[in-house]
């Protein structure tokens, strides 16, 4: 068995143990639902990175970088600008929010509206954690560790079974390692392609406009409606933000996110760009990051 496969069997292991290790942790409703309103700024903070920063993040910010260079600041750029207004409101959500965002909504709007809100958002969320497990089963299936199928089923049983068991508790810690492991992966991989591409004397891309032909105003215009949005008033940073100590912990968290994620967009943004050109060696992970000739063998 190859180092990469016993890697990411330790992780799957990690993840459910720790799962195991919060529900022995769980005295009360408050401990499984907002983590007994004990969240520090790091675990929110972490959690809510790793949350906005996921499978489908990652992939999509090197995909469209592909497409549109530069530009492709703008999907991650996005999200910090949802982010830099939910700070804004954030406290107010710490101190009103209860467990759920759908009891949150009745006492503004009434019985019916939160009825409504826990129909629409479990539906609307499918979609989200699909992706968190289609990247999950691409990573196994990549690696050759299973086939796509069987990785898919994998992620779906680890991913339902740790939060089954720990609830909060268990998801703020699994996402704090895990924000631990993209912000060392992608610092590593970041330093690999700077020294690959000066050795080779390639020049590194110039940052051009962050508008062009692929990636216009317009486009701007309704990345903001339909995804910076999210941000402002998605479930899942709603339910880290119910689990802060108190409402400074809540905004300044969100906004220790918002700040984290501007030198990831700019370096998964560098990857996706500087990957032309560059063959991938055998074996080597090409079904994550193109052009993966500068990871050593």
């Amino acid at each position: 068995m190859t180092t990469i496969k016993i890697i990411l069997l330790a992780y799957l292991a990690l993840m459910t143990g720790i799962g195991i290790f919060s529900f022995f942790r769980i005295k009360t409703n408050g401990d499984f639902f907002v983590s007994g309103k004990k969240g520090s700024w790091w675990s929110v903070s972490g959690s809510l990175f790793a949350t906005i920063l996921g499978g489908s993040a990652i992939l999509g910010t090197i995909e469209l970088s592909q497409k549109a260079g530069w530009a492709a600041l703008w999907f991650p750029g996005s999200a910090v600008m949802g982010l830099f207004i939910l700070a804004w409101i954030a406290p107010k959500v710490s101190r009103l929010g209860h467990y759920t965002l759908p009891e949150m909504i009745r006492l503004f709007y009434g019985l019916k509206a939160e009825r409504t809100a826990t129909i629409i958002i479990p539906i609307a969320w499918l979609g989200v954690i699909a992706v968190q497990i289609i990247a999950g089963a691409k990573t196994l299936a990549g690696v050759g560790l299973m086939s796509y199928q069987a990785g898919a089923l994998t992620c779906a049983g680890v991913f339902i079974l740790y939060t089954l068991l720990g609830g909060q508790k268990s998801v703020l810690k699994t996402d704090f390692v895990q924000a631990l492991i993209i912000l060392a992966g992608l610092i590593v991989l970041f330093i690999l392609k700077t020294n690959h591409l000066q050795s080779e004397n390639i020049r590194i891309p110039v940052a051009a406009a962050i508008f062009n032909n692929n990636f216009g105003l317009v486009d701007l215009f309704i990345l903001l409606i339909t995804y910076s949005v999210t941000f402002v008033v998605g479930p899942d940073n709603y339910s880290r933000i119910f689990c802060a100590q108190n409402e400074r912990i809540a905004r300044n968290s969100v906004i220790i996110t918002a700040f984290l994620i501007i030198p990831v967009a700019f370096i998964l943004t560098f990857l996706g760009i500087t990957a032309a050109g560059d063959n991938p060696v055998s074996g080597q992970m090409n079904f994550i990051i193109p052009g993966t000739a500068f990871l050593p063998d």
